[in-house]
């Protein structure tokens, strides 16, 4: 089981993706812009990173920059409604197309949580 941080401007979209995670007996928390999601790291114990690639504010990628300064070691998956270069989809952990598949999601997640085991 592992604690997601699931990062996503559209609240319907961090509800679902919440929802699909508990169904694989993981336990999330919800930030709906990267400013909220590092305050979050700083104060939750994350495993993984689940984030949306646009965002308004900070990107997913700046994001996920500014977090790799003091949580180099945290999985992120990136996932996105909009083609994802190769160039972008390698700085992340794992990639995922939204709409997003409920088995997918967990092989991700799964598969994240056992290389840091």
């Amino acid at each position: 089981m592992a604690h997601v941080l699931v990062v996503d401007d559209e609240p319907l979209v961090r509800s679902i993706v919440s929802q699909f995670l508990k169904i694989g007996n993981h336990t999330t928390t919800q930030a709906e812009c990267g400013e909220d999601a590092l305050r979050e790291l700083s104060a939750s114990n994350i495993d993984i990173v689940l984030t949306d690639l646009s965002m308004p504010g900070m990107t997913g990628i700046e994001f996920l920059a500014a977090a790799r300064q003091t949580h180099p070691d945290i999985p992120f998956i990136v996932m996105s409604g909009h083609f994802v270069s190769k160039s972008i989809e390698d700085r992340f952990d794992a990639a995922l197309d939204k709409p997003l598949s409920l088995q997918d999601l967990l092989d991700a997640v799964s598969t994240l949580t056992a290389v840091r085991s």
